[in-house]
């Protein structure tokens, strides 16, 4: 197993740098790991939290997704102290390059009779300190359809975020009619490294 002076190829040593992005897992509990003797990386930054309500957004206008909950069923993780779950912000405790991935649940009332212009849609953005534009934002879109009243849009990816800046979810409705975001839709992140 490693120790702080030894190299550890992509991982940041314990005493290299001023901020400690990785810490190793004791030898002890390594080898009661089945499947691998190598060391493994403790990920300081790390979370999934739910929205905690639904949240109507309105035709012509872009939300900041609030109010989540961190989820108690198994698989459920916070590490560290960097969610604002009020809020709906992931504030970065290390300047480092993140992965990020928001599951945003769906639903219109738009009917079959409905007319719906083909330029109609929904746009899902994970963005950094607010701006949702190129190299500060991930987006999904996604048209509407009359013949699925819910649908889901994922976004995923990976983004280079500075110490204390903040990173959220929107929901852009560029369409005619009301959108609702679900309950339970989720974020999720965690640090991949320096």
């Amino acid at each position: 197993y490693f120790t702080a002076t030894e190299k550890c190829g992509l991982c940041v040593k314990k005493n290299q740098s001023s901020v400690n992005i990785f810490a190793y897992v004791t030898k002890k509990a390594q080898d009661n790991l089945h499947s691998s003797k190598a060391p493994i990386a403790v990920i300081p930054s790390a979370f999934h939290m739910e929205l905690n309500s639904a949240i109507i957004v309105n035709h012509g206008t872009r939300k900041l997704l609030v109010q989540y909950v961190q989820p108690s069923h198994r698989g459920a993780f916070m590490r560290g102290n960097g969610v604002d779950v009020q809020k709906g912000l992931f504030i970065a405790p290390y300047s480092a390059i993140y992965r990020f991935s928001a599951l945003v649940h769906l639903h219109h009332s738009i009917t079959s009779s409905t007319n719906i212009n083909k330029n109609e849609h929904v746009i899902a953005y994970i963005c950094i300190d607010f701006a949702c534009t190129r190299n500060r934002s991930i987006k999904f879109v996604s048209g509407l359809s009359p013949n699925s009243r819910q649908f889901t849009l994922y976004a995923d990816g990976i983004l280079y975020v500075e110490a204390g800046h903040t990173v959220g979810i929107y929901v852009e409705n560029v369409s005619g009619h009301p959108i609702t975001v679900q309950k339970r839709s989720s974020f999720s992140g965690h640090l991949v490294g320096a």
